[in-house]
């Protein structure tokens, strides 16, 4: 296992929710499709167990109450959006589930600190100078944008319609396709600094083939297309991230 897997878990939980929940701020379901605060209930649910990975590695919790006291360090700035966007959320879903009741500026203002956030954790590795295969600029979109990817391919599961809509569908298509490229420039660095390409490749070549499942389900209901989209990227995203995290050993 690697040193920073910790981090790998936080910063992947962290980014599926802040993507999707973007995406479910952007397209929100119809009214009174019911149990509308599943949707926030889970994205809470994946931040919160990210943070709790982060304690973890953390290992001890005074030294995060010493983290907050310092807003120059990257882990400050993060606990400072994650904090943010959690109670934006949790408000979201008591307001969906108390009062049936969705407040759409409070779901956008949401979505910019969950989106923050995942620029935060990018710009950490960014300016992580030991480490030659992170500090350079193939780093911020290799956060932000397999991030917004991976929430445009989670959120469908949570509004079975929303492909039948053209503009998600396309937008979701074209979120894919630049997270490829973003894969395949990634792998173009490791490959410059004597690391290797193929996972980048492999995550590249898994989220190119969603683009043709999305376009199959604009045509019908999400169902089965929507879960092989999910596990398409989802499965491509995580294998460039561990690889990622993994070249601090190397």
């Amino acid at each position: 296992m690697i040193s920073e897997f910790l981090l790998f878990i936080f910063t992947t939980l962290g980014g599926i929710a802040a993507g999707a929940y973007l995406m479910g701020a952007l397209f929100p379901k119809k009214s009174g499709e019911g149990k509308s605060w599943l949707f926030p209930l889970v994205c809470l649910v994946l931040l919160g167990l990210g943070l709790l990975f982060v304690l973890f590695h953390l290992q001890q919790p005074q030294r995060f109450l010493n983290a907050l006291a310092n807003p120059r360090a990257g882990i400050t700035l993060e606990a400072y959006f994650s904090m943010a966007f959690g109670l934006c959320v949790l408000i979201d879903c008591a307001l969906r589930f108390f009062k049936q009741k969705e407040v759409r500026a409070l779901q956008l203002v949401g979505a910019a600190f969950g989106i923050g956030l995942t620029c935060v954790m990018g710009y950490q590795y960014l300016t992580s100078m030991n480490v030659p295969a992170w500090s350079s600029w193939q780093t911020m979109p290799f956060f932000v944008v397999l991030d917004i990817a991976m929430g445009a391919a989670l959120y469908p599961l949570f509004n079975k319609a929303v492909y039948g809509e053209g503009s998600y569908a396309s937008l979701s298509m074209g979120i894919h396709a630049l997270a490829a490229v973003c894969l395949v420039i990634e792998a173009v660095h490791f490959a410059s600094v004597g690391l290797s390409p193929i996972p980048f490749v492999v995550g590249a070549v898994l989220v190119a083939a969603a683009i043709y499942f999305v376009n199959r389900a604009k045509n019908a209901t999400a169902g089965s297309d929507a879960l092989i989209v999910c596990a398409l990227v989802l499965i491509g995203v995580i294998i460039a991230r561990y690889a990622y995290y993994a070249a601090s050993i190397l």
